[in-house]
């Protein structure tokens, strides 16, 4: 038995420290920083959609594992990105290059100003001062883009809620890209329909 005598509620409360909640989880975030701290110089992209042409745009999978993918998405000169949704995939777009004038809910993002070119010693060596800019687009959520003359280039960092990634183009609500991206589209739905019959 303790000689101490027993605490009252306010001391109690005083006394114990108070419990807080952790954060929530957030996968994708850990994903990104995960990679972006461990990638390899090379990337080695799957057999199956590891590079693609959707009308003015070329995707280059440099990552997938479980739920996970990387795509590089370079974007020609003048073309269009009409607002669009990828359902079941949530999303981190990274901007690296070029004229890209994004919209997230149909808000701009990234204005012309933003994009200001830089050169260093006439090497030819140019960035911007909105390289690295990342926008998170969640499942439901829309984004979009109009690319300048110069063209441009994006990674997307994906999490595919149904743990199975395939090229983000092929997950699309909105606007498509081209004629053959109607086509990829209709594609992968038929395929999706033989294989659930």
């Amino acid at each position: 038995m303790s000689d101490n005598p027993p605490l009252d509620e306010t001391q109690a409360a005083i006394q114990e420290p108070p419990t807080q909640e952790a954060p929530p989880r957030d996968p994708l975030f850990e994903f990104s920083c995960q990679y972006f701290s461990n990638c390899s110089a090379i990337p080695i992209p799957p057999f199956k959609d590891g590079v693609v042409r959707v009308g003015a745009f070329t995707g280059i999978t440099l990552y997938r594992n479980g739920p996970f993918q990387v795509q590089l998405w370079t974007c020609d000169p003048n073309s269009n990105i009409p607002e669009h949704s990828h359902p079941g995939v949530d999303v981190i777009q990274v901007y690296l290059w070029g004229q890209i004038h994004l919209t997230h809910n149909g808000v701009p993002v990234i204005e012309e100003a933003g994009m200001a070119e830089f050169q260093a010693d006439g090497i030819g060596y140019s960035t911007s001062m909105a390289y690295g800019l990342n926008l998170r687009v969640h499942p439901g959520q829309t984004h979009g883009a109009k690319i300048g003359p110069m063209g441009g280039a994006f990674l997307t960092i994906q999490m595919w809620l149904d743990g199975e990634p395939r090229s983000v183009d092929t997950a699309w609500e909105g606007d498509h890209l081209s004629a053959d991206h109607t086509a990829r589209i209709k594609e992968f739905t038929d395929g999706v329909k033989q294989l659930s019959a």
